[in-house]
């Protein structure tokens, strides 16, 4: 998903780009393929869930019920059943085939929570989301899977960003970047640069109660990428080349890579 309200797919071995598809009225804040691989949803800042076709990428359905940014996206496993969950911790349950929504849902339902924001034992999503819109300052937030016990973590004074969970799943790792004003005439390229400077990595438990500043190093042997694939093979980073910032994919271990989108060096 994007900030300019659409989706690319992009084919992992080849590097291609496949298509883009457009359909919210504001940012994509989520996606996710349903477990058969039928199905690719998608949540955004528009509070609505759209469906799309995962074959032929056409649109399906779309679903309207939140009154905030739609930021986690959870099937079933049988892919009948959609949860979906917004910035304020709302959770709602919809059939996918029918797109209604349910009022009341069986126990024994088994989820797919995402990897990227699920705690390794499972009792915790994990997810950022935006102070209020427009705004540049991140909250960080856990809860439990059925949208209970939502919990914001970090100091609210500043912008807490890009939350992944520690290998052993016992604390919430971000980065803290304190809300610093441009100064009058201030190149854009020095205010990124001093803000970047003042950033401090840190670690805390889901309870909010132990928290701690992280060197570099050790912040990158607690925790995974967050752009490696699950199966350990790819990794999606970003680079710059010439001047001009681009997305790769690079195969694990032996690191060739292949460009998937690049930038426009601007004159």
């Amino acid at each position: 998903g994007s900030g300019n309200n659409s989706i690319k797919l992009w084919d992992a071995t080849t590097g291609e780009e496949l298509r883009t598809l457009e359909w919210h009225s504001a940012a994509v804040s989520s996606v996710s393929f349903s477990p058969d691989g039928t199905q690719l949803v998608s949540g955004g800042c528009d509070k609505t869930v759209r469906f799309w076709d995962a074959n032929d990428k056409r649109e399906i359905q779309w679903l309207q019920g939140h009154s905030d940014e739609v930021s986690v996206l959870t099937f079933s496993r049988n892919s009948d059943l959609l949860r979906t969950t917004d910035r304020r911790g709302q959770s709602q349950v919809w059939n996918v085939n029918s797109g209604s929504r349910l009022d009341q849902v069986l126990a024994s339902v088994e989820w797919c929570d995402p990897l990227t924001n699920r705690s390794p034992d499972g009792r915790w999503l994990l997810f950022a989301a935006q102070d209020k819109r427009p705004s540049s300052q991140y909250r960080v937030f856990v809860m439990h899977p059925d949208g209970t016990n939502r919990r914001q973590l970090g100091d609210s004074t500043k912008s807490n960003e890009d939350p992944r969970w520690t290998i052993d799943g016992q604390r919430v790792m971000f980065t803290e970047v304190p809300m610093i004003e441009r100064l009058p005439n201030e190149p854009p390229r020095e205010f990124v640069q001093r803000r970047t400077k003042a950033q401090q990595l840190f670690s805390i438990t889901p309870d909010g109660l132990v928290a701690r500043a992280l060197q570099s190093e050790e912040a990158n042997r607690i925790t995974r990428d967050r752009g490696l694939s699950p199966d350990g093979k790819w990794l999606v980073h970003s680079k710059k080349v010439d001047g001009v910032t681009g997305l790769y994919l690079q195969e694990q271990p032996s690191g060739t890579e292949r460009l998937l989108d690049r930038g426009s060096r601007k004159p």
